[in-house]
């Protein structure tokens, strides 16, 4: 039922997990074609509060191939909140953002897959390995 009802809706709020800023209803979200609504940063989380955008950090990749999130983001509810007004009232603009952001999230999970492949056929590791 939850993921109908994702795969139904125009926007999907995307407050903070339980023990960290990232929260899988975006990725959520990005799956169904629906906008995600966030919060910039969690001041509640201080080892994430001195981040100027977590989100921005977290997809700052050759993969993403944008400067700018493609959803929804302030740094209050409010905020997003009126964003989310402007967009129901100018359909185009929607349209435009969300049909963006499907091109944008596709292209980057096939850049994942494809690194993820080439790092297996080099037997190399995935992300860095820490070093003591």
């Amino acid at each position: 039922d939850y993921a109908a009802v994702v795969r139904q809706s125009k926007f999907v709020l995307c407050p903070v997990g339980n023990c960290s800023i990232a929260t899988f209803r975006l990725y959520e979200a990005l799956e169904a074609g629906a906008l995600p609504v966030t919060l910039s940063t969690n001041v509640n989380q201080p080892f994430v509060r001195f981040i100027a955008n977590y989100w921005k950090t977290l997809f700052n990749t050759p993969f993403f191939l944008t400067d700018t999130l493609p959803w929804i983001q302030s740094a209050t509810w409010e905020e997003n909140v009126v964003k989310m007004r402007a967009l129901l009232a100018d359909p185009e603009a929607f349209n435009d953002l969300r049909d963006r952001l499907a091109i944008i999230w596709k292209t980057y999970k096939t850049n994942l897959i494809d690194l993820f492949h080439r790092r297996l056929a080099l037997n190399a590791p995935i992300a860095p390995v820490p070093t003591d």
